[in-house]
């Protein structure tokens, strides 16, 4: 059971951000116990939490460096993970967020932790967003997700 959720993100402009906020929201609605927290800022995680979320945009194909430090420093072994990638290649572009994304999650497994959902890809118009019409449909299928995994 999956009730409480520490969601991170790292936000260069705010697309990330924007996103963590109102999947907070959707899952506080809920009744999931959520705690948000900023990459960029270095603010750490309190509490107790059983589920990872982690915001995080993929520039040049690459995930950002500050992810990739804040997941190598989390002791999340035996949690469980969802990512949500924000960008702005084409999912079949050479600098697509695929194989990055699947290079983060294998990281993560190999820490001992466990994929929840698959990734959530949000498209931004540009490294600066907007996020494209129709994000919000598909964070709540992700909260969705993980409202029905925990049943």
């Amino acid at each position: 059971m999956m009730k409480n959720v520490l969601i991170a993100y790292m936000s260069y402009f705010g697309n990330s951000k924007k996103c963590a906020v109102l999947f907070d929201q959707d899952l506080k609605s809920r009744g999931f116990e959520t705690q948000l927290v900023s990459i960029k800022d270095n603010e750490k995680p309190s509490g107790e939490w059983d589920t990872l979320v982690v915001f995080s945009p993929v520039r040049i194909g690459r995930v950002v460096g500050k992810t990739r430090k804040f997941i190598r420093k989390l002791d999340g072994s035996g949690k469980n993970f969802a990512l949500v990638i924000s960008h702005a290649a084409d999912l079949d572009h050479r600098f697509s967020p695929v194989k990055p994304t699947e290079k983060l999650q294998a990281r993560m497994v190999e820490k001992g932790m466990m994929k929840a959902a698959d990734p959530t890809y949000i498209r931004v118009l540009s490294n600066e967003g907007p996020p494209v019409e129709g994000f919000e449909d598909t964070l709540r299928e992700l909260a969705d997700s993980l409202e029905n995994s925990q049943q």
